[in-house]
């Protein structure tokens, strides 16, 4: 399973050179944090990351034509 700095505008050179039959990307966007404390004790502190649908709806389409 490739899972190393997968993302949407390198995948098809992937699937191209690679073996692999799974994919593994967090798809990830910086969000808006919620909390209104944070604890600058945390090292990646007021951080919130969630998988962007588009990114991965696309990765899908991709992978789906394979």
């Amino acid at each position: 399973m490739s899972g190393a700095d997968v993302k949407l505008s390198n995948l098809q050179k992937l699937i191209a050179e690679s073996n692999a039959s799974e994919y593994h990307s967090s798809a990830r966007i910086a969000a808006s944090n919620p909390l209104t404390y944070i604890n600058t004790n945390v090292s990646d502190y007021g951080k919130v990351y969630v998988a962007d649908e588009d990114d991965v709806r696309a990765m899908v389409g991709i992978l789906n034509r394979f």
